[in-house]
C-alpha cells in the first residue's frame, strides 16, 4: 500500500468509516438482532482497518491501537449478549454472574499476553531477531516499499543513505536534501520499529485489559445481578464504581499533562499515548454505562451520605467543564443525530411511546439532566480550563524554542564542561521559578547540552557527564523546592491565598496529612514527586510542612524522573553508527518514564481518596488555625449568594447569555484545532519543534528557518491564539460586569434587609 493514491485512498475510507458510524447511531443498528449486527459491525471493521492501514506510515501506531482495541470491545459485546445467550439455554444451566464473567476474561487477556510475549521472545531466540544492526538492516529490507514511497527521488535505502556513516561518505547529499532524505528515514524507521515491537505491545495492551477485568469482577452493579446482591455489598460496589469514575478522569487528565514533556522529544509518541488515553477513558465509561445499573446506581448514591466527597468530585462544575470541553465539537454533533434518530424512528413506529420529543428518550434524559445545570459557571470553568490548555501548549513550545536558543547559544560560548554545567546549573534554578515551565524540560535541556559537550574531544565522556548533569538538576530541584516553599509560606500569610487553595476543606486536608507523615512513605513521595513542579512545593509552604522532610520526600524525582529524563536529552545527542540505536533507547526510556509519571499521578488520587475514605470525618471538622479562613468565607457568604443569584442563567440577560456562549465558543475551537494538531501527522497549528532541533535550521531539517515566531503555521496556528486571547478578554470583561452586578445586587439586598427591620422595630414600638 505504499504508494501516492493510499494517502488519499486512506482518508477516503476513513471519512466512510466515520459516515458509516453515523449510520449505525441513527439507524439504531444495535437494536437490531445479531444477523444484522455483525454484518454492519464487520464492515465497520473492515474501514477501520483499512483506513489504518492506507495511512499506515504517517499513523504507524493506528492500525496497533485499533487492533488492540477489538478484544475489550467484543468482551463488551459478549457480556451485554451474556442474558441473551442463557436465556436460550437450558434451565438447569447455572447462571454466570459478573464476577466470574471478568474473571475469566481478565485471565484469559493475560494468558494471551504471556504467550504472545513468550512467542516474541521464541522468534527473536530462533531467527537471531534481537534488536541489532543486523535485524534493522533486515526489517529494512523488508520494507523497501516504504522506503521507495516515503523518498521518490531515487532508489533510498536504509544501509545506504540512513546509517550516519555512510550518509557522511556521500558528500553530494548536502542542504535540503540531506533534511528530506533523513525526514524520510526517520519515517520509514518509525514503521518497521512499530513492526518489530508490536507483540511487546499487543503482551503489554492485554496485562491492562486484565488488570481492568479484575477490577470489574469486584463489582457486582450488574444489570443482570441486582437481586442476588446485599445492601452492603451494593454499596461497596458504589464506592468501587465512583472510584473507577475519578481515577480515568485523573487518568485523562494526569496523561495529557505528561504529554506536553513527551512532545518535547517525540512527537508521534505523543500522538499515540494520546490516543490510547482516549481509547482507556472510553472504555471505561463505556463499561460504567452497559454494565452498571444507572437508575439502581443513583438510588444507592441517594441513600449513601459516605459516598459524598466522591459523588461531589463527579457533579462539581469542574468535572462537567471537563467534560464539555474535552466533547467540544461532538456535542453538537451528537445532539444533531439524535434529533435525526428520533425522526427515523417515528417514521419506523409512528405511534411509539417516544414519538412525543424532538429527542430520543435518552436524549431526553441528558437535556433534562443538563438543564439543571449551573451553565454560567460551568461555561467561566470551560473558559479557565480553556487558558490552562492553550497557555500550556504555548509554554511548553516557547520553553523548547528558548532551551534550544541557549543550547545553541552555549555550543557558540566554547566553554569547558564545568562552566557549561554551572550555567546549566544557574538556567534550570531560574526556569524552576516559572509556574509553566515542568521540571521535565529542565532536565531534557540539562541532558542534551551537556550531553553534547561530554562528547567532545578531552572532555569527560558520554555516560559521565550524564552523571554530573543529573546531579546539577537535583541540586538545582532541591533549591528550587525550597525557594518555591518559601513563596507559598508568605503568600500563605494572607487568608485570601489561604481560602482560594481551600485549606479548610476535607480534599486539601487530606493531602496535608498525608504530605506530614514523616520519613518517605509511598502516598507522601508520590505527591511531591509526581506533581507539578511549581504548585506542588508552593502548596508545600501555604501549608507550612516541615522543610527537611518535604526535601527526604522528594529524593525519589531523582530515580523517576531526573536520571531517566537527563538520560533522555543526553541520548538524543549521541551520533555514530549506532545514532538510531541510541534514538530507539531515547524513545522507550521517555515511554517508560510517561507511564511511571502517570502511574503515581494515579496513585496520588487513590491515596487521597483513600484517605477521606478513612478520615474524612475526623478532617471535616473545625479547626481553630482555619478560624481566619472561616470568618472570611462568612464575611463574602452575602457576596457569594448574591452572585449565585445574578448569575442564575434564566437570570441572565440574552445579551450576557449570548457572550458567556461566545467566550467559550472561542475557547473550544481553539482546543479542538490545537488538539487535532497534536493527533494529526500534518501539523495544522504549530510546527514540530524538538528540544534539540535549531531555530536557524530550514523547515525540512526541523527548525524553524532563523524565526521562533515561525513556530506558528498560519492561519491556522494564529487562528488558535486570535480564538484565545478573544475568548480570554471577553471573559475578563463578562466577570469584571457580573461582580459589579452581584455587588449592587448585594447592597439592595442589605438596605432592603436594614428598612425591613427598621419597619418590624417601629411596629413592635407601637
Amino acid at each position: 500500500v505504499a504508494n501516492d493514491a493510499s494517502r488519499w485512498i486512506g482518508n477516503l475510507t476513513a471519512f466512510v468509516c466515520a459516515l458509516w458510524i453515523v449510520i449505525l447511531f441513527v439507524f439504531d443498528v444495535i437494536t437490531y438482532s445479531r444477523l444484522v449486527q455483525v454484518p454492519f459491525g464487520l464492515v465497520l471493521f473492515g474501514l477501520g482497518l483499512a483506513s489504518t492501514i492506507l495511512r499506515g506510515i504517517s499513523y504507524p501506531w493506528a492500525a496497533a491501537v485499533l487492533l488492540v482495541s477489538i478484544p475489550p470491545f467484543f468482551v463488551g459485546f459478549l457480556r451485554v449478549e451474556q442474558p441473551k445467550l442463557q436465556e436460550s439455554k437450558l434451565a438447569a444451566d447455572e447462571h454466570v454472574s459478573a464476577n466470574q464473567f471478568y474473571k475469566v476474561s481478565g485471565y484469559a487477556f493475560l494468558a494471551c499476553g504471556i504467550v504472545v510475549l513468550i512467542c516474541w521472545g521464541a522468534w527473536q531466540v530462533i531467527d537471531e531477531r534481537w534488536w541489532s544492526e543486523d535485524s534493522r538492516v533486515w526489517l529494512a529490507a523488508q520494507n523497501t516499499d516504504v522506503y521507495r514511497y516515503v523518498y521518490q527521488d531515487f532508489a533510498l535505502s536504509y544501509t545506504g543513505h540512513c546509517v550516519p556513516s555512510k550518509k557522511e561518505i556521500d558528500s553530494s547529499i548536502r542542504g535540503s536534501t540531506e533534511a528530506r532524505i533523513k525526514a524520510a528515514c526517520t519515517t520509514a524507521e518509525t514503521v518497521w520499529v512499530v513492526q518489530w515491537s508490536a507483540p511487546l505491545a499487543v503482551c503489554l495492551c492485554n496485562s491492562l485489559c486484565a488488570v481492568c477485568c479484575m477490577a470489574f469482577s469486584r463489582t457486582s452493579l450488574s444489570r443482570t445481578s441486582m437481586s442476588n446482591v446485599t445492601p452492603a455489598d451494593r454499596f461497596t460496589d458504589l464506592k468501587f464504581v465512583l472510584k473507577c469514575f475519578v481515577l480515568t478522569l485523573f487518568f485523562a487528565a494526569a496523561g495529557i499533562y505528561c504529554l506536553f514533556y513527551v512532545s518535547g522529544t517525540s512527537v508521534r509518541l505523543a500522538s499515540a499515548a494520546l490516543c490510547v488515553i482516549l481509547v482507556a477513558a472510553a472504555f471505561v465509561f463505556g463499561w460504567v454505562l452497559l454494565e452498571v445499573d444507572q437508575e439502581e446506581l443513583w438510588t444507592i448514591i441517594d441513600d449513601a451520605p459516605l459516598s459524598g466527597p466522591m459523588l461531589g468530585v463527579l457533579r462539581s462544575d469542574w468535572v462537567r467543564a471537563a467534560a464539555v470541553g474535552g466533547l467540544n465539537v461532538f456535542i453538537p454533533i451528537t445532539a444533531v443525530l439524535d434529533m435525526i434518530r428520533q425522526r427515523v424512528r417515528r417514521c419506523r413506529d409512528p405511534e411509539g411511546s417516544e414519538s412525543g420529543g424532538c429527542y430520543t428518550k435518552t436524549g431526553m434524559r441528558i437535556m433534562t439532566e443538563v438543564q439543571t445545570w449551573n451553565w454560567y459557571s460551568i461555561l467561566r470553568k470551560v473558559n479557565l480550563l480553556g487558558m490552562l490548555f492553550i497557555l500550556m501548549i504555548l509554554g511548553s513550545k516557547l520553553t523548547f524554542i528558548f532551551f534550544s536558543w541557549l543550547n545553541a547559544t552555549l555550543s557558540a560560548a566554547e566553554l569547558d564542561f564545568i562552566a557549561v554545567t554551572g550555567l546549566v546549573f544557574i538556567i534550570g534554578l531560574v526556569m524552576f521559578l516559572c509556574p509553566i515551565v515542568p521540571g521535565t524540560a529542565v532536565y531534557l535541556f540539562a541532558g542534551v547540552v551537556l550531553g553534547a559537550q561530554a562528547q567532545l574531544p578531552d572532555s569527560v565522556g558520554f555516560w559521565l557527564g550524564m552523571g554530573i548533569g543529573a546531579a546539577a538538576c537535583s541540586v538545582a530541584k532541591f533549591c528550587a523546592c525550597v525557594m518555591q516553599y518559601s513563596i507559598g509560606y508568605y503568600a500563605g500569610m494572607q487568608v485570601k491565598v489561604q481560602q482560594f487553595v481551600q485549606v479548610d476543606k476535607v480534599p486539601t486536608r487530606a493531602m496535608e496529612q498525608i504530605l506530614k507523615q514523616p520519613g518517605m512513605k509511598l502516598d507522601k513521595c508520590s505527591i511531591l514527586t509526581a506533581g507539578p513542579d511549581f504548585p506542588t512545593s508552593v502548596l508545600c509552604g501555604i501549608l507550612k510542612l516541615d522543610i527537611p522532610q518535604m526535601l527526604l520526600g522528594t529524593i525519589p524525582v531523582i530515580f523517576v524522573s531526573i536520571i531517566p529524563q537527563v538520560l533522555v536529552g543526553g541520548l538524543l545527542t549521541k551520533s555514530g553508527d549506532n545514532a538510531s540505536m541510541w534514538a530507539g533507547l531515547s524513545t522507550v526510556v521517555t515511554g517508560l518514564a510517561f507511564v511511571v509519571q502517570v502511574s503515581a499521578m494515579l496513585y496520588v488520587a487513590w491515596a487521597t481518596m483513600m484517605t477521606v475514605e478513612r478520615d474524612g470525618k475526623n478532617l471535616a471538622c473545625w479547626r481553630p488555625e482555619h478560624e481566619a479562613v472561616a470568618k472570611l468565607t462568612e464575611r463574602e457568604a452575602s457576596f457569594v449568594q448574591a452572585f449565585h443569584h445574578v448569575t442564575e442563567w434564566d437570570y441572565l440577560s440574552r445579551v450576557v447569555q449570548g457572550a458567556v456562549l461566545l467566550s467559550s465558543v472561542a475557547f473550544l475551537a481553539s482546543g479542538f484545532l490545537v488538539a487535532a494538531d497534536y493527533v494529526l501527522s500534518e501539523h495544522i497549528c504549530y510546527r514540530k519543534f524538538r528540544i534539540t532541533d535549531q531555530i536557524e535550521d530550514s523547515y525540512e531539517l526541523g527548525g524553524l528557518d532563523g524565526n521562533a515566531l515561525n513556530i506558528v503555521i498560519l492561519p491556522m496556528g494564529a487562528a488558535t491564539i486570535g480564538l484565545a486571547c478573544f475568548g480570554c478578554v471577553l471573559h475578563l470583561i463578562i466577570g469584571m460586569r457580573m461582580n459589579s452586578i452581584a455587588q449592587h445586587h448585594r447592597d439592595a439586598s442589605r438596605v432592603n434587609l436594614f428598612f425591613k427591620q427598621a419597619n418590624t422595630s417601629v411596629r413592635d414600638k407601637e
